[in-house]
């Protein structure tokens, strides 16, 4: 399952790519039409290196991004991978630690879904920019960057949208990635007012027994010391591995500046 889940996410990554560059250790992976999308702009280490040749490399093939972020890919021994997060940590990054989880069990308890529907993204558009908006780093050109970057990911693997309702108000939204008979659930977020009256345990137990009429792998990442994990767990989600990610953020977060879920933001 975890092989299946690791060359699904690898083939997205670099699907999504405008530019791929081989690197000796493994490659980088750029969009240079949306440069401050951190999440399209990155180095993956798929191979033992030193911390020294991977910031030679970051330095050398990011050298016209204002930030600096590199992925420990999944070939990457856990050892090798350790010695060079904490090298990289000595240097001045942030590591963040990803639970990637999939769905093995039934959710704790059913809940009824009758709010929960697939919509287009242009339903969810203005949500997402209103919710962008409320960030320290928010403003309208960074929200569309960031709108723009659902569209990339879009022409390399097939997107769902769904959306959880108050009444006719569109208090929740997810993605769902599909390809190959492995699902993503990805993009989970609810807006500030309606949070803690269970839309989001909701709309992911409903999207998730959709995903599984058509994939036999459900999975979906969360933050590894953030509370969401807990509700994944009590809605099936196992963890089966940590994703690690190292981050070196731009001295100043100028206008053009756009901190992404690695960084910090849920969904």
């Amino acid at each position: 399952m975890l092989a299946r889940i690791d060359r699904f996410r690898t083939s997205l990554e670099e699907s999504a790519a405008e530019r791929r560059v081989p690197l000796p250790f493994g490659i980088g992976l750029f969009c240079d039409s949306l440069p401050n999308v951190y999440d399209l702009n990155y180095l993956r280490v798929d191979r033992p290196a030193t911390g020294n040749e991977v910031l030679a490399a970051a330095e050398e093939a990011m050298a016209g991004f204002v930030h600096r972020k590199v992925e420990l890919g999944p070939d990457l021994p856990a050892g090798a991978g350790a010695r060079l997060a904490a090298e990289l940590a000595r240097a001045g990054w942030e590591q963040t630690t990803h639970l990637v989880m999939a769905q093995r069990r039934a959710p704790d308890r059913p809940l009824a879904a009758a709010t929960i529907r697939e919509v287009g993204f242009a339903q969810i558009e203005p949500v997402r920019s209103a919710l962008i908006l409320t960030e320290p780093w928010g403003s309208p050109r960074l929200a569309a960057e960031l709108n723009a970057a659902r569209w990339r990911i879009g022409q390399a693997v097939p997107l769902r949208y769904f959306a959880g309702f108050d009444g006719e108000r569109l208090v929740a939204y997810c993605e769902l990635r599909e390809a190959g008979g492995v699902a993503q659930i990805e993009d989970v977020n609810v807006v500030p007012e309606a949070r803690g009256r269970g839309h989001g345990r909701a709309l992911v137990q409903f999207v998730a027994a959709e995903a599984a009429r058509d994939n036999d792998v459900v999975f979906l990442e969360a933050l590894a010391h953030d509370w969401p994990r807990h509700l994944y767990r009590s809605l099936g989600f196992d963890a089966l591995a940590e994703r690690r990610l190292l981050l070196r953020r731009p001295l100043a977060h100028g206008p053009g500046t756009v901190l992404d879920r690695a960084a910090g933001r849920r969904g």
